[in-house]
């Protein structure tokens, strides 16, 4: 004990490397209870396939622009490729954050199954996988949305913003592009296929 301190000094480290050891085994624990990656624990995302995902989402909306029609359709590795590659910067250019690493998504059953580790802002050595699962829902009157089922982070509950983030990323990919064209955008119900690795939908600009 520091000549003088009384113990305090003492305490303070004490509670501080009890905390450091809570964030450690709260990890652990997540670790341990983890969801396993949906489409492979070896998966590397390929700039090819994430440009392929980029020019369908490209077409897709230069249709809607000169046809008033458009037709999206693009697979899981396209998808996971382009989230894992350009997903944090394209969050960034829509004033959103992306803290995760490691991304895959599976299309399947009818719908996303967001994978990733989630990056814990003040240890850089540590992050937690989690599961999202994303149902799209077109309504009666044609409006494309999105529908979070189910959140799986080892046990432990998520901060909101981390899944409004999920969210709010697939909103901005694959609704607003057709809605800053400043037209009404309406999806087909029945067009609406997120199964066996693929995902499409149809619709139009009035």
């Amino acid at each position: 004990m520091l000549h003088g301190c009384g113990g305090c000094c003492f305490l303070v480290v004490l509670i501080v490397a009890l905390c450091c050891a809570g964030v450690v085994a709260g990890a652990i624990y997540v670790s341990t209870n983890a969801p396993d990656a949906p489409l492979s624990a070896n998966f590397v995302p390929s700039a090819a396939q994430a440009q392929a995902f980029q020019s369908v989402l490209d077409t897709a909306k230069a249709n809607a622009a000169q046809q008033n029609w458009f037709w999206l359709r693009f697979d899981q590795n396209q998808l996971s490729s382009w989230m894992a590659l350009q997903g944090e910067s394209f969050a960034e250019e829509h004033g959103n954050t992306f803290p995760f690493t490691d991304v895959q998504i599976a299309i399947d059953d009818g719908a996303f199954l967001f994978y990733a580790k989630l990056q814990y802002p003040d240890y850089e050595t540590l992050s937690l996988p989690l599961e999202v699962k994303i149902e799209p829902q077109i309504d009666s009157a044609g409006v494309f949305g999105f529908d979070i089922v189910t959140v799986d982070v080892g046990g432990f509950k998520l901060p909101d913003f981390v899944i409004t983030t999920v969210e709010d990323q697939f909103e901005a990919l694959l609704v607003q592009p057709f809605e800053e064209l400043g037209q009404t955008v309406i999806f087909y119900p029945e067009t609406l296929s997120a199964d066996n690795g693929v995902f499409e939908v149809q619709g139009y600009v009035q």
